[in-house]
């Protein structure tokens, strides 16, 4: 029996796998499919992260690759996170069972079909999210529920790579950017909680370092796969929001204020985000942070130290026990690479090109 533990993290709903392969998921599913993980639960959001960065790289997507994302979406442009059968309609969002269109597979679909220059497909896949935008200004995991930050940032990519702003992304009064200002810890917190972020609004708003993680990326200048040459950066400030004081309609403060909480975090715990679910490290958020810091260009002292922290551990973060490489965290490294004006052929001692390309599914 497939062995798994779900929990939404700084992207998406991940799936940590724990010995299981592809036999759950037909053969013909996975042609052209990066990795050989059960794909159920992240199928089009790694194959969208591995595009992303080869693309960033400069690196021709295979053929095969290319086909498997388009395929999978949906007749009204969004995407769920696999369909076995293509000649199938999609399923209706369904939320106890983690089935159905999604907003962050939707978005990943959305900045991954940008940057093969899709715009057809990118289009209908920005079209669907922006219906899902709730009255708050936030967007939701599944259509009709309540909009979380991890979702809202993953859109506001998607938008951002299809050169929308999140300030003109509105349902009625209320923006992408007045909803994470919603979230954010104020000067109700502690000078040390100031500028992370909540998964969702809360009264008061408890500090999730997945979401803040996340968020900084997407309220970073450019999209992550846009940068190439990040030397010369200035050191990472370490601001506090100033109070009395708010954040009210300033998306520049909120940048800056977010950078400089995910900057004390990670100084705070040997440079990675610390696991939200037991001991150890978050390198995942810890790639976002490095991507946000680098994307505000912020990265300076502390977005190094991250870098080679994340450089040190890459072979245990990539590879199983077996020596399989999680296709998904070769995207999400590649994205670090090139934000950081790494070597993607030499990060942490691996060709991630060449690790990702040989995931590719026959």
């Amino acid at each position: 029996m497939l062995n798994t533990t779900l929990r939404r993290t700084g992207s998406a709903i991940v799936v940590a796998l724990l010995g299981a392969g592809i036999a759950a998921v037909p053969a013909h599913a996975t042609t052209g499919l990066f990795g050989t993980q059960d794909a159920t639960y992240d199928g089009v959001y790694r194959q969208s992260l591995v595009i992303a960065g080869l693309r960033a790289a400069h690196v021709a997507v295979p053929k095969p690759a290319v086909a498997w994302l388009q395929a999978q979406q949906c007749a009204d442009g969004g995407f769920q996170s696999l369909r076995t059968d293509t000649s199938k309609p999609c399923t209706a969002p369904d939320p106890a069972n983690y089935a159905g269109e999604d907003s962050n597979s939707t978005a990943a679909a959305a900045f991954a079909l940008a940057a093969l220059g899709d715009r057809k497909r990118a289009s209908r896949a920005v079209v669907y999210l922006r219906r899902l935008q709730n009255v708050d200004g936030g967007i939701p995991y599944y259509k009709g529920g309540s909009s979380d930050v991890n979702s809202t940032a993953m859109a506001m990519l998607g938008f951002k790579a299809n050169g929308l702003k999140a300030e003109s992304v509105r349902h009625g009064d209320f923006n992408l950017i007045d909803y994470l200002i919603t979230a954010a810890v104020g000067c109700e917190g502690t000078p040390a909680t100031r500028g992370a972020l909540a998964y969702m609004p809360g009264k008061p708003n408890m500090p999730s370092d997945m979401a803040t993680v996340q968020a900084l990326a997407a309220l970073a200048a450019k999209v992550p796969w846009m940068h190439r040459d990040m030397h010369g950066l200035r050191d990472t400030p370490t601001p506090t929001l100033r109070c009395p004081g708010s954040l009210s309609d300033n998306q520049a403060l909120l940048r800056k204020v977010v950078a400089g909480y995910t900057a004390r975090r990670l100084a705070g715990n040997h440079s990675l985000i610390p696991n939200a679910f037991g001991p150890g490290d978050d390198v995942t958020s810890s790639a976002w942070a490095v991507i946000g810091l680098a994307g505000a260009d912020l990265a300076g002292i502390q977005g190094t130290a991250t870098d080679i922290a994340i450089r040190m551990g890459a072979k245990q973060y990539v590879f199983d026990a077996k020596g399989n490489a999680n296709a998904g965290r070769v995207g999400v490294l590649l994205l670090v690479a090139v934000s950081r004006g790494d070597k993607p052929t030499s990060f942490g001692g691996i060709n991630l090109i060449k690790t990702a390309l040989g995931t590719l599914g026959s």
